[in-house]
């Protein structure tokens, strides 16, 4: 049965351990800590430490400042919500370092005078991730499947 919108299976590692990590938070703070295993797990040596402080920051910032309320999905949700899209998509334009793509993510989600914040936030998530070999697709850039290029 397809999903009729991004599906957690259609992720790739790097794109779920985001958004696991994101319900995680959301579901109470006291998971942290295994959160910051899976991080030290999924990105050995002091890649793993940095990308989850800066996860920490990332979501502890958009938690705090967001421009409105941002929707997570229960972690036994197969569906991607729309702003945990948005925070891979954020972290994936990072990586790339697409500031075009990431400014215009991290305005619709933070005040325009916390959004350098976020940038700087989700620049070092993205950079450790890519230190570990955690690079997450520029899914954002890609055409929804079923499109025709020509």
């Amino acid at each position: 049965m397809a999903c009729p919108r991004l599906c957690v299976s259609a992720l790739s590692f790097p794109e779920q351990l985001l958004v696991w990590s994101l319900r995680q938070w959301m579901a109470g703070r006291e998971n942290w800590p295994s959160v910051e295993r899976e991080f030290r797990r999924a990105c050995p040596g002091a890649a793993g430490l940095v990308a989850v402080q800066a996860l920490a920051d990332t979501i502890g910032l958009i938690a705090a400042s967001a421009r409105r309320p941002v929707t997570c999905f229960p972690l036994c949700s197969r569906d991607i919500a729309d702003d945990e899209e948005a925070v891979i998509a954020l972290v994936a334009a990072a990586q790339v370092n697409d500031r075009h793509h990431a400014e215009a993510r991290a305005r619709d989600l933070m005040p325009a005078c916390m959004v350098p914040v976020l940038l700087e936030s989700t620049d070092v998530l993205g950079a450790a991730l890519a230190a570990a070999d955690r690079r997450l697709p520029p899914r954002y850039a890609l055409a929804p499947a079923g499109t025709t290029l020509h």
